[in-house]
């Protein structure tokens, strides 16, 4: 059986960027040829053909105001995990029902 195509779907990228690393400090700040790597996260889920809405999740100010410069208009100051996914449960429920 062929998948129903009559409807659209709505598609929800998370893009997680904490500021520490216990490997590379502020590796999502760093230059990767001409963008960071926040930056490359955020086109990549723009660019997709799959994904209709983009969320960014970090504890760094720098890479909130990076999100929104890049058109994510929606960013979440990161808290901690259990907090963060009863959040985000909560908004997929509100955005997608």
């Amino acid at each position: 059986m062929l998948p129903n195509t009559s409807h659209t779907s709505s598609n929800l990228a998370i893009i997680p960027a904490r500021a520490g690393s216990k490997g590379i400090h502020d590796k999502n700040l760093m230059q990767i040829g001409s963008r960071n790597l926040i930056e490359h996260a955020i086109f990549t889920a723009q660019n997709s053909t799959l994904i209709t809405h983009i969320i960014v999740s970090s504890d760094h100010p720098i890479i909130l105001e990076i999100a929104r410069s890049n058109g994510v208009f929606f960013e979440i100051v990161r808290l901690t995990w259990l907090k963060m996914s009863l959040l985000l449960s909560r908004l997929y429920k509100m955005q997608f029902g």
